[in-house]
């Protein structure tokens, strides 16, 4: 569509600029609206990229771009339609390439950029109060004007400078920079600053950082000539005092002095409306974008412009003490920001890429700490968060951690015979570095210490090295600075920060708790790595601090008595060698600390975190419980009682469950004569609700921790039998209770996971028994009938073929045999109500039947083969008009695949482990020929290589055990014969194919076990057949058309074994994908 030239005015703009933009108005003139808006853009940028060959839709003979520069210039006032043109410029300039020689336009562009700017960036919204000079306040004229103002003469420097417009910094500064210092603001001046900030950050976005792919050349190019270099009349680089980096950098500074000092005389200025208040706010932002804009320069412009002018120095950490003059902690002042920006500045220039040495000196010549002590000194307050701005504070650690990761690196090649640094610098730089990282580490706000944790971690890999020194005699007396001389105070302020604050609730769910978990994560990982390198001298600390707890423990304060017990349980995770736990345990300190714990009233801590830490520790330590069984009754009663199964919160409950099965899997035969206590016990907490009910996911804990206590305690088989009948009788009968009510199948998804549960309840209990005796067998095997009862009366309930599922399995391991003539039934319901949900778990079974009993499984298993591929191939998606599989939806391919895995994998394990009678049965034989056509689709045509192997194995299995003469039963030698057909037809000649597919990669480790399983089908065929019959089959039938190589043809008839035919295999696929191709 092209616009008309009337079309084009700027009064016609305008108002579709507004009607475009009005919700009041009606939506067909707003897309109308629209569509003339876009189709100007679409004019200006054809315009743009063509040079101006296509002008023809302006109004009067202007060029699109020059109707654009018309509308910003006759409407000025306008936000919205200033924003418009702006919009359009910077698209317009985007679209230009390197090469576009349109350089008339761009520089009207910036003529009238430069021209009209203050027209243009002090456009105002209305209703601002006006200062008495008659000038409109600047912060009514949007900074995203002034940004996107910025952003074209940035887009105009990258395609001029340097080539047609050789002065555009001389420029920007002139229209720009007032160049003095003014006795009181003046808005326009500060909206014409603002303009060159804007500037100099784009062209920091555009030139320095992210320059588009085809203007890097120039970018470069544009950078060494701001930086001086190579224009000296010699070719060398000019002074970077007096190069365009210097100037700017210099412009900056001044901004800053100018702006900085009516940040502190308006401290705390009241927020009214007028437009003096206006003004004083807006200088507060313009110090600090100056400051940042400086911060921008820093990692690229000359470090002498910062570091080698002690007036910039100065002027940087005056700044960062700005923060310290007066505030609150609440919300973040200009004067922090200030301070913020230079904080971050320093770290740009400190980040620097250098070697060691000259990091080091870079360091020293800013003096960065004793600068930072000065600053502390004079306000800045980094020890305690009453009376200083915390987004400072945070920033300052940052730099400590920046700083101090970059001497330690040094340091630690000193350690290892570096001479490159100025040793008694970096050493006194380091103590430095100490005296200001140790308040921060403890400063009381996670975010300020959580900053420097990276440093402390640093700190104890560079412990690691001075003691390997030690250790290889070199000594380290002579070391000018040593971490170890700062370990206690490293240790004891990381066990003051890992303790929670007193309001810590212990919401896990909370964000702001969250956030102080994952710091003591951090904490915890440091006391690692210090453990790891002074295991010696952190055992010496747990113990002090653990003397230090007041006592009885039962009344310790639980956050003093938390962090301790962390110290305890951490402990082991740094110790070397591994595992850390059998380490520790021979370390007689550290048993009496773990036995004083024990014996003390621990257990009667009211707070429920001290409790399940106490648990925690007694699992994770167990030796301890099973050198001294004496330890053992407190905690169990512990944890079966009132501070544990029966607690109050449901949080201590679930987790009591679940420790005390895992203590007592640790310890089983300590446990003999506590057996019968404890089952009795929680068979009467099951029995016996309390007002504090266990979950049902956490009565299973407690299931399988009853089975261990009668499976592996060294019970005798009559009292297994009698305690497990005991345990099994309320479930039978609560199973029988429901099955007799007429409700069960009215409402089944209730009564349906209530059976679930007892079946679970079950199987769990089975798990504490790996070989179980006659007795209990025999009480096991009358729970598979009742099992079955209750999947026949719900077979679609989700959870109970889910339950009964886990309590085959079970059995299956328990009874062995004695459970397969069960199998049959279960497996037609199972099979007949499965769905995608767990159709994999109906495989699992399948599987783990053939696996375990082989041969045994044929009959329970025989009647489910064919029902169980037909529900594969039902559960597999549908494509109702598909072409091909590039046009099948990605997320049903997956799903399809999904299926394929699971049906192809069965067969797999049929034919591994020798179950293959079932598919020669009456139930199957009838569908042989369709397994093995879509066996033979997974082994040649799907590309997968884990699916293919399967396939490829399921083939050599069945060579294996049905190729040779005589190995099917006479009436079956028309079945054999047309398999081994079927091999030597299709199998053989498809695998071949397959492999020398373009798509196929032999070089690939995945796929490359296909390439083997292929050689094994192989050898397999040519043993079973004969050699004869191989060498026809293969070498006559595939290798000669492929007209292969004698050589590699010789390989194969030479070959004997697998291995062999494998390397004949590669050397076929090498020679065959490098040849030409053949006509």
């Amino acid at each position: 569509m092209n616009v008309p030239q009337q079309m084009m005015s700027p009064d016609v703009l305008v108002r579709a600029i507004h009607v475009a933009s009005d919700p009041m108005v009606s939506h067909q003139a707003r897309v109308e609206a629209s569509q003339v808006l876009n189709q100007v853009r679409s004019m200006a940028l054809t315009d743009a990229t063509s040079g101006g060959s296509a002008n023809d839709n302006g109004v009067g003979g202007m060029r699109p771009i020059e109707t654009v520069l018309n509308l910003l210039i006759s409407a000025s006032s306008d936000e919205r339609v200033v924003f418009f043109a702006l919009t359009i410029l910077q698209a317009c300039l985007e679209a230009q390439s390197p090469s576009s020689a349109d350089v008339q336009i761009r520089f009207e562009i910036r003529q009238v950029l430069l021209g009209n700017v203050l027209g243009i960036a002090a456009v105002s919204g209305g209703g601002g109060a006006a200062l008495t000079n008659g000038e409109v306040p600047p912060s009514l004229a949007p900074s995203y004007v002034k940004t996107k103002i910025g952003v074209c003469m940035a887009l105009l420097v990258r395609a001029d400078f340097v080539s047609s417009w050789n002065t555009a910094f001389d420029d920007l500064m002139s229209h720009l920079l007032s160049g003095q210092q003014k006795p009181q603001l003046k808005s326009m001046d500060m909206v014409r600053e603002e303009v060159y900030l804007r500037t100099l950050e784009a062209i920091c976005d555009e030139i320095v950082d992210s320059p588009g792919a085809s203007w890097v050349d120039q970018c470069h190019q544009i950078k060494d000539v701001v930086r001086g270099y190579r224009l000296a009349a010699d070719g060398g680089n000019i002074a970077p005092s007096t190069s365009i980096s210097g100037r700017i950098v210099a412009s900056l500074t001044s901004l800053i002095n100018q702006y900085r000092p009516l940040m502190t005389e308006t401290a705390g200025r009241s927020d009214a409306g007028n437009g003096s208040d206006v003004l004083h706010r807006h200088a507060d932002q313009m110090a600090v974008l100056s400051m940042s804009v400086l911060k921008r320069h820093a990692p690229w412009v000359d470090l002498s412009l910062v570091v080698g002018d002690e007036a910039v120095l100065a002027l940087l950490f005056l700044c960062v003490a700005a923060a310290g003059v007066g505030g609150d902690d609440v919300d973040a002042t200009p004067r922090t920001d200030l301070s913020v920006q230079a904080i971050h500045c320093l770290s740009e220039v400190v980040g620097r890429g250098m070697e060691s040495s000259q990091k080091v000196a870079l360091v020293a010549q800013i003096d960065v700490y004793r600068r930072l002590h000065e600053t502390v000194q004079a306000g800045f307050n980094i020890s305690t968060v009453d009376v200083t701005h915390v987004d400072a504070v945070i920033a300052v650690a940052e730099l400590i951690d920046k700083v101090g990761q970059e001497l330690l690196s040094a340091w630690e090649e000193h350690l290892a015979g570096s001479n490159e640094t100025d040793v008694n610098t970096l050493a006194t730089l380091l103590l430095q570095m100490m005296s200001i990282f140790f308040p921060c580490y403890a400063y009381d706000d996670i975010d300020v210490a959580g900053a420097v944790v990276p440093l402390a971690l640093r700190l104890a890999v560079t412990l690691g090295k001075e003691t390997d020194l030690v250790a290889r005699g070199n000594g380290s007396s002579a070391l000018a600075f040593t971490v170890l001389e700062h370990l206690p105070q490293l240790l004891i302020i990381m066990y003051q920060q890992m303790k929670y604050p007193e309001d810590y609730d212990f919401d896990f769910e909370d964000d702001e708790e969250a956030e102080e978990e994952q710091y003591r994560a951090a904490l915890r990982k440091l006391y690692q790595a210090i453990v790891r390198v002074a295991p010696e001298i952190s055992l010496q600390f747990l113990c002090s601090i653990l003397s230090g707890i007041a006592s009885p423990l039962s009344t310790a304060p639980t956050r003093d008595l938390e962090a301790s017990l962390r110290l305890v349980y951490h402990y082991c995770e740094g110790i070397r060698p591994p595992p850390g736990l059998k380490t520790v345990m021979k370390n007689d300190t550290f048993r009496d600390v773990l036995t004083a714990i024990h014996k003390s009233d621990i257990t009667s801590h009211p707070h429920r975190e001290i409790l399940m830490l106490y648990y925690d520790l007694s699992v994770r330590y167990y030796p301890i419980l099973r050198d001294s069984p004496v330890l053992l009754p407190p905690i169990l009663g512990s944890l079966s009682g009132t501070s544990g199964l029966q607690h109050p919160h449901p949080r201590m409950r679930s987790r009591a469950c679940y420790l005390l099965l895992k203590l007592i899997k640790s310890i089983p035969t300590v446990l003999r004569e506590y057996a019968e206590t404890a089952v009795n016990g929680i068979q009467s907490l099951f029995s016996n609700p309390t007002a504090f009910p266990i979950e049902p996911d956490d009565k299973l804990y407690l299931f399988e921790a009853i089975g261990i206590l009668l499976g592996k305690t060294g019970m005798e088989a009559s009292e297994q039998q009698g305690y497990l009948t005991a345990v099994m009788t309320p479930h039978v009968r609560f199973i029988e209770e429901i099955l007799a009510s007429p409700d069960a199948k009215q409402d089944p998804e209730t009564f349906g996971a209530a059976l679930a549960a007892s079946i679970s309840a079950i199987a769990f209990l089975s798990k504490g028994f790996k070989n179980p005796c006659q007795e209990v067998q025999g009480v096991l095997l009358e729970t598979v009938a009742i099992c079955f009862r209750v999947l026949q009366a719900l077979p679609e309930c989700d959870e109970v073929r889910n339950k009964t599922l886990i309590f085959l399995q079970r059995m299956i391991l328990c009874l062995g045999p004695q459970v397969l003539p069960s199998m049959p039934p279960f497996l037609d319901l199972l099979i007949t109500h499965c769905t995608n949900q767990d159709v994999l778990d109906v495989s699992h079974l399948l599987n783990q039947l053939c696996s375990k009993f082989k041969g045994e499984a044929i009959d329970a298993i025989d009647p489910a083969v064919s029902p169980f591929l037909r529900k594969c191939y039902s559960l597999m998606p549908t494509f109702d008009e598909v072409v091909d599989q590039g046009d099948i939806p990605p997320h049903l391919l997956t799903e399809q695949l999904s299926i394929k895995k699971i049906s192809y994998a069965f067969l797999q394990y049929v034919a591994t482990y020798q179950v293959t009678p079932v598919l020669l049965s009456s139930n199957n034989i009838s569908s042989l020929k369709q397994v093995l056509q879509y066996m033979s689709e997974g082994a040649l045509n799907v590309q997968e290589p884990i699916l293919k192997k399967t396939c490829i194995m399921f083939f050599r299995e069945l060579v294996d055990q049905w190729a040779a003469d005589g190995s099917m039963p006479n009436q079956q030698v028309a079945v054999q014969r047309g398999f081994n057909q079927f091999i030597g037809d299709t199998i053989v000649p498809g695998l071949i194919k397959s492999i020398l597919d373009p798509s196929f990669n032999e070089k690939d480790a995945m796929q490359a076990r296909s390439v083997t399983q292929v050689a094994k089908l192989l050898s397999v065929l040519r043993e079973k057949r004969g050699e004869t019959e191989y060498a026809q089959i293969f070498i006559g039938n595939v290798i000669l058309r492929l007209q292969c190589s004698g050589e590699i043809i010789g390989q194969f008839r030479a070959a004997q074994d697998d291995e062999a035919i494998e390397k004949a295999l590669r050397a076929m696929l090498t020679a065959l994908k490098q040849a030409p191709e053949r006509p």
